[in-house]
């Protein structure tokens, strides 16, 4: 398990490093390679050094690509709620946790818009058929919304089971 640590030193000097062990501490890359946001890493506000923190914590433990996509996230809701005057620590999995936590809230709102806009197009398709022909189309596309909203909640719910 490694322990991730931020110490505040001052105002223009902070220290963020891994801890594998009690001896063994390793600065944290800054990771420029992904995106540069700031110089320097910082915590206890939504900008740019909690920003390039939160996108190399992620990076470290959950590697690149998913780093790039959930940093931002991360920042707003672990990073920038960090005191900014003081320490902090974290631990691997608590992050791999967050993330998950952040991935499966994608997930579900993804989920809800795509089940919002089944519903729309039913209801456009209503309005825009000749009545007549509504029964029949109605029928076939009530099915097949039915099994859309199936295969997004069993997907949903094998994601949340990490399967």
């Amino acid at each position: 398990m490694s322990v991730y640590v931020g110490k505040y030193h001052s105002d223009f000097e902070r220290e963020v490093f891994r801890a594998e062990f009690e001896d063994n501490k390793t600065p944290l890359d800054i990771r420029h390679d992904l995106a540069t946001h700031s110089d320097e890493f910082n915590w206890g506000y939504g900008g740019s050094g909690p920003a390039q923190l939160a996108l190399a914590l992620l990076a470290d433990v959950v590697g690149d690509e998913k780093a790039q996509l959930f940093y931002q996230d991360f920042k707003f809701q672990v990073v920038a709620n960090w005191k900014g005057d003081s320490g902090w620590h974290i631990t691997d999995a608590a992050i791999r946790e967050k993330v998950r936590e952040i991935e499966v809230n994608r997930i579900l709102v993804e989920a809800r818009r795509l089940k919002r806009e089944s519903k729309q197009l039913s209801e456009l398709l209503q309005s825009n058929l000749n009545v007549a022909q509504w029964p029949s189309i109605e029928k076939r596309l009530g099915v097949l919304l039915e099994k859309f909203d199936e295969s997004i909640d069993r997907k949903v719910t094998l994601f949340l089971n990490g399967s």
